[in-house]
């Protein structure tokens, strides 16, 4: 579940190391039962696996994050195993 109203979704970036800074693009790929919360910020080339939740204002630069985890912070860390009862 992804609210692209509350969420910053970046799949571009610039190459800084060269002059004319060229635009370089990476996809993010969101895997099926994820939750990003309100306000995270998701950055170019990030995947994030199965039933992943991002917390709310994280932001996630890290390339991959496991399935069924929890994520906060910035920089995202892994906060838990994300557990159903």
């Amino acid at each position: 579940m992804v609210s692209a109203l509350f969420n910053h979704l970046c799949a571009g970036t610039h190459d800084y190391t060269q002059r004319h800074h060229p635009l370089v693009i990476k996809p993010i790929i969101i895997e099926d039962d994820s939750w990003i919360c309100a306000e995270a910020f998701i950055g170019p080339g990030v995947y994030i696996e199965e039933g992943v939740v991002v917390g709310a204002r994280a932001v996630v630069t890290t390339k991959r994050l496991q399935k069924f985890s929890v994520y906060a912070g910035n920089p995202a860390k892994y906060i838990k195993s994300r557990e159903f009862q």
